[in-house]
């Protein structure tokens, strides 16, 4: 129980669950009401930031899963991420650096409060169907979200990414077609706004850079 005398003020949840408010009102003489008000809220546990990849293989034969034939990753960056620029932009690319780019390798990184109460980190999860990851408490910056055709051989792969913000689609790609290698720069995310931004290449087509492969992560 947690006593507020301030005329106006704000508590934050960080826990889903009801949440009872109680207001006790004081007259000139300090006398309090005889009863307390009540009030409950319900916090459902809305995730702020969900970013969705699935991708399929033109052509697979049944009993064959995506993810047996072409290994994609996706990669979420928050912005003070680093690394080499082998996208040729003249910035670090972001792309697995660590702790910075939450994906396979950095499932759970650190980049919050290390206070584990406040869900500020990002997680990363593989699904039989795809990737996600899931931030519910963003800073007041800009994130980036991209795919990585990990293998060095394989068939061409149709990807998908999907963005939620408060478990409402909000974006949602076309399939884009990735080839062993490729680096898919798909789009930023901008909080508080929740803004979503398509990157896209000179000519409007997404930004791909072909034969991309991280010197700390090699392919066989």
């Amino acid at each position: 129980m947690f006593p507020f005398t301030a005329k106006a003020t704000t508590f934050e949840v960080n826990l889903p669950g009801v949440c009872t408010f109680y207001l006790t009102v004081y007259d000139q003489t300090n006398t309090p009401s005889c009863y307390p008000a009540k009030y409950e809220v319900a916090v459902s546990e809305m995730q702020a930031i969900r970013v969705e990849l699935i991708w399929d293989v033109p052509g697979r034969s049944d009993g064959t899963t995506p993810r047996q034939l072409a290994d994609l990753d996706l990669h979420f960056v928050h912005p003070w991420a680093a690394g080499p620029d082998l996208d040729g932009d003249g910035e670090p690319d972001g792309w697995y650096d660590i702790p910075f780019d939450c994906f396979w390798f950095n499932p759970h990184p650190n980049w919050g409060s290390y206070d584990p109460s406040p869900h500020d980190d990002p997680e990363w999860e593989e699904h039989d169907d795809g990737e996600t990851v899931v931030l519910e408490l963003p800073e007041k910056v800009t994130y980036k979200a991209g795919v990585h055709y990990f293998q060095g051989s394989g068939p061409p792969a149709e990807a998908t990414v999907r963005v939620l913000i408060y478990d409402q689609v909000v974006y949602e790609t076309a399939a884009v077609e990735l080839n062993p290698l490729d680096m898919w720069e798909v789009l930023s995310i901008e909080w508080p706004s929740g803004k979503v931004i398509v990157a896209q290449d000179d000519d409007g087509d997404p930004r791909i850079t072909p034969k991309y492969q991280n010197p700390y992560f090699w392919v066989d």
